[in-house]
């Protein structure tokens, strides 16, 4: 039995060592695998299980003026962090900080209490502040600096700026739409740690260094926006507004010199300030533009030839379409298309867009960026709202022509009013000129408008609507704009407020753009006033008294002197001057050749057949395309047609009446701004017509 066990043993040794074997060699295997083929691999995650890493942000790059003033920069502050593994006694640490940071203790102990290897209590603290924690020293505790946004101008231009998050990340405006630009590339600190967090004394130590933001020059001049923000704010509380929008434009790069709007905030504290407050209602914002949309319609209309200046429409103070009655401000009579835009009659223009067509209206409308972006590099511009072409009726024809049903936002109406300036030619606009690399100051990327742009319209249609936008603030509703010295064109506006879908009673949006100076254009100016309280709430009365201050600052301040004295009988300088050609005592066929042969504009008073006096007079010099009023008062013996005087001086007032067979009984002094019996009136002869000069 013995003898039989001791052969069972002898048998099974041999396995008994081939399976020891077999577990020394895939041991052995396992070994080589882990040390040999993974051992780098191996060795990084050991490495990074106890290394443990810091980022360290990156300098976010400054904001500039186009004249290098500082919009933005980033500041070094304290920022106060903490490694929970190092703090010994967590709820006296809390009450320390909590009473130097004031702020709740519960926050600062569930903060220092997480399981992370590092976090953050507070950014941005105060110097005292700084200086008291280090003084308490505190295990685990210490203070880091962290750039911080800063914006040493507070609210000036805040809608286009914008402003950055307490983590340095573009949150609003021009910080956000160049966020990949100012960010910058952060660098790293890293040590080794053991696993109660503390670091190994002779540890590995490694320093990725960060990579400054790119610095951005803006397009905006910061002395042309103060002046835009200064009379913006005072108009708004002047007028009780619920808003007021502004914006100036360089009429022949696109580039925007200010863009302001009231009620502000300042970035430094943004969250002091509603979200609302944070939007640029002047690209994000639409509205019903009113009459200051007439500019583009007439644009329209002369570039197709589809009108003679020398055409009168008939206002009786409305006008009947299929679907609609639409009204004028007032019973304008005859109405010639200079007259229109000068008194801002709703029948010319209803008339107008009829002729035109909706298909060509909108093949301009869409050169002109309505209903599309304008391309402008910001972020949250609005389109507009047009009614689809195919769904828009006569009746909304319309009243698209005079500027109701459909929105835009003011950045499109004064890229418009730009382009018309600029002889014709769209440019696209723009508020990032270039950016520029912090470290080496190399300009990295140039932002310049398109100098071709796209042509709307030709040269000589831009330069009758240049003439007759100067007409309508020389002799029209833009009276206010008017600027002593300087030649300034534009347009009213004041459109009623769309809400819930219907016009809303007393709440109206009063608007003026207009281009300055009308010879020589350089800037396009719109001005926004949205709701205006009280008795004062059309264009010419609230927004266009702002378009002639930020005008008449902005252009002394880029050197534009005025080109004429008030006072001077001479004439003002000109681009191309004419001499005013006679035509008394001349049929209305033979006079109109003559003017028309000068390159004149021509307007009629009354019904006659011979040319009785002219304004100008003969031998005056003007600007080409300028106006001349030729004056046929017919036969005593018949109704009297009362002319138009408004505008005029005393002398040449009572000089047309007393041609007319017509007395003047004045008020006042200055230029006639209103006149009763109305122009066009029939009266007999004799009759006297009472004028207000203002």
């Amino acid at each position: 039995m013995a003898v039989l066990q001791n052969h069972l043993i002898k048998k099974r040794v041999p396995y008994i060592f081939a399976f020891i074997l077999l577990c020394f060699l895939a041991l052995a295997v396992r070994l080589l695998w882990v040390q040999v083929v993974r051992g780098t691999h191996y060795s990084d995650l050991a490495m990074s299980t106890r290394t443990k890493g810091v980022k360290v942000e990156a300098k976010r790059g400054d904001i500039l003026d186009r004249n290098g003033k500082v919009l933005a920069v980033s500041i070094n502050t304290d920022s106060v962090y903490a490694i929970p593994g190092e703090i010994k006694n967590p709820e006296e640490t809390a009450e320390k900080l909590a009473g130097i940071l004031n702020i709740s203790q519960g926050d600062v102990l569930r903060r220092i209490t997480l399981q992370q290897f590092h976090v953050y209590i507070a950014h941005k603290v105060t110097p005292e502040q700084s200086e008291k924690i280090s003084e308490a020293d505190l295990s685990g505790i210490g203070l880091e600096g962290r750039n911080q946004r800063f914006y040493p101008m507070d609210n000036r231009a805040s809608h286009v700026v914008g402003f950055a998050g307490t983590d340095n990340q573009g949150l609003y405006g021009i910080e956000v739409a160049y966020e990949d630009y100012l960010r910058g590339e952060d660098g790293r600190l890293a040590a080794e740690f053991d696993n109660r967090g503390r670091e190994i004394p002779g540890g590995v130590r490694t320093y990725s260094p960060p990579e400054p933001g790119h610095t951005l020059r803006l397009t905006l001049d910061e002395t042309i926006q103060y002046i835009v923000e200064r009379e913006l704010s005072q108009a708004v509380e002047e007028h009780q507004a619920k808003r007021g929008t502004a914006i100036v434009m360089d009429t022949k790069s696109g580039e925007i010199l200010a863009m302001a709007n009231y009620p502000d905030f300042n970035p430094n504290d943004p969250f002091a300030s509603s979200a609302d407050q944070w939007r640029n209602p002047a690209i994000s914002d639409t509205y019903e533009p009113g009459s200051t949309f007439k500019i583009v319609t007439l644009a329209a209309v002369l570039n197709e030839k589809e009108v003679d200046l020398n055409e009168t429409f008939e206002c009786q103070g409305r006008i009947e379409i299929p679907g609609a009655s639409i009204r004028c401000i007032r019973n304008h009579g005859p109405q010639t298309v200079l007259q229109g835009i000068e008194n801002s009659c709703n029948v010319v223009f209803v008339n107008l867009g009829l002729r035109l067509g909706v298909d060509r209206l909108y093949e301009y409308m869409q050169a002109f960026s309505f209903g599309e972006k304008t391309g402008i590099d910001f972020p949250g511009e609005a389109n507009g709202i047009l009614i689809p072409l195919e769904n828009t009726k006569r009746v909304d024809l319309a009243r698209i022509s005079f500027g109701q049903a459909f929105t835009a936002t003011p950045l499109q109406m004064v890229a418009a009013t730009s382009a018309i300036a600029n002889d014709g030619i769209y440019q696209t606009p723009r508020l990032v000129k270039e950016v520029i690399d912090s470290d080496n100051g190399e300009v990295v990327e140039v932002h310049d408008a398109d100098s071709a742009g796209s042509r709307v319209i030709s040269t000589k249609t831009a330069g009758r609507l240049q003439a007759m936008l100067e007409s309508a603030v020389e002799n029209g509703t833009g009276r206010n704009a008017y600027i002593d010295g300087y030649r300034i064109a534009g347009k009213t506006g004041t459109a009623q407020k769309i809400i819930d879908g219907s016009y809303a009673s007393g709440k109206f949006v009063a608007s003026f753009l207009g281009f300055a100076p009308a010879d020589q254009p350089s800037i396009a100016v719109i001005v926004v006033m949205d709701e205006p309280s009280g008795s004062l709430y059309q264009g010419g009365q609230v927004a266009a008294p702002v378009f002639q201050a930020v005008v008449r600052d902005t252009l002394q301040y880029l050197g534009k002197l005025p080109s004429f004295d008030e006072n001077d009988t001479e004439v003002k300088e000109e681009k191309e001057k004419v001499v005013v050609p006679g035509t008394i005592n001349l049929s209305r066929e033979d006079a109109e050749k003559k003017i028309k042969a000068a390159g004149l504009e021509l307007r009629w008073q009354g019904r006659g057949d011979v040319v009785k006096k002219q304004f100008p007079a003969e031998g005056e010099v003007v600007q080409e395309g300028n106006l001349v009023t030729l004056y046929m008062p017919g036969s005593l013996d018949e109704k009297i047609i009362v002319p138009d005087v408004r505008g005029l001086n005393i002398r040449m007032s009572a000089e047309i009446l007393e041609m007319y067979g017509l007395k003047m009984s004045p008020e006042g002094s200055g230029s006639a701004k209103e006149q009763s019996p109305k122009p066009g009136a029939e009266v007999e002869a004799g009759a006297t017509v009472e004028i207000l000069f203002e």
